[in-house]
């Protein structure tokens, strides 16, 4: 069974939740390939070669499309699919509908149009307050690494202690980096503010939970 593609489907509007990568002036754009998706409905384009020239965007036969979620899963924002460069990019959470031709799977849908409903901030509470004590903590490992390595130059008895020093400050980068990751997502007000603008008929919630409440996700309506 597939996630999207497992049964076509053509009629009807299908609701879903998925991720955005946000540019600087404010507008959505697709993951894998960056087309924005203006306020009203937008038409999915197809990228592969193969296909160019042919109808049936979103078909079985297409693997293009707006991509959705609707079993409460949302793995662009959550980290579970990685794409390159996608895991520093400012990203939102949104809830879309989708029409025209889709394709509908154990997870999600495949749809040829697409409309915003919903847009969200996929960043949990604690990256709110975290996002400063990790940038402070990067500074800080950064800053004793080029203490420890200056001691080493100076010093070449100190050796060994100091490799340990530079072993426990690198693991202590790799426990923050997650934290970092999380917070590298975050977007700033600034931002939240032209993507206010660019989608002025898209209410904007600061959670999943708060858009999920006023949105049902779900198949044809």
């Amino acid at each position: 069974m597939s996630d999207f593609s497992d049964r076509p489907l053509v009629a009807g509007v299908l609701v879903g939740q998925r991720g955005f990568r946000v540019d600087r002036d404010g507008r959505l754009r697709g993951i894998v390939y960056r087309d924005p998706i203006t306020s009203g409905w937008t038409e999915a384009t197809c990228h592969a070669r193969q296909h160019r020239g042919r109808p049936g965007v979103a078909t079985v036969d297409c693997e293009c499309g707006f991509y959705a979620y609707f079993d409460d899963s949302n793995d662009y924002v959550t980290g579970k699919r990685r794409w390159r460069d996608s895991r520093s990019c400012a990203m939102v959470g949104a809830i879309i509908e989708g029409a025209g031709v889709a394709t509908v799977g154990d997870r999600g849908f495949r749809a040829s149009r697409a409309r915003l409903v919903a847009i969200y901030d996929p960043a949990p509470r604690c990256a709110r307050w975290l996002q400063p004590v990790v940038i402070a903590a990067r500074v800080l490992v950064a800053a004793v690494s080029v203490y420890f390595f200056c001691l080493m130059v100076a010093d070449a008895t100190l050796g060994h202690a100091i490799m340990l020093d530079l072993a426990l400050c690198a693991e202590a980068y790799l426990m923050l980096s997650p934290a970092a990751e999380l917070a590298a997502r975050r977007i700033s007000r600034r931002r939240w503010a032209k993507i206010a603008a660019t989608y002025p008929d898209v209410p904007i919630y600061p959670s999943a939970r708060v858009a999920l409440a006023n949105h049902k996700l779900g198949g044809a309506v």
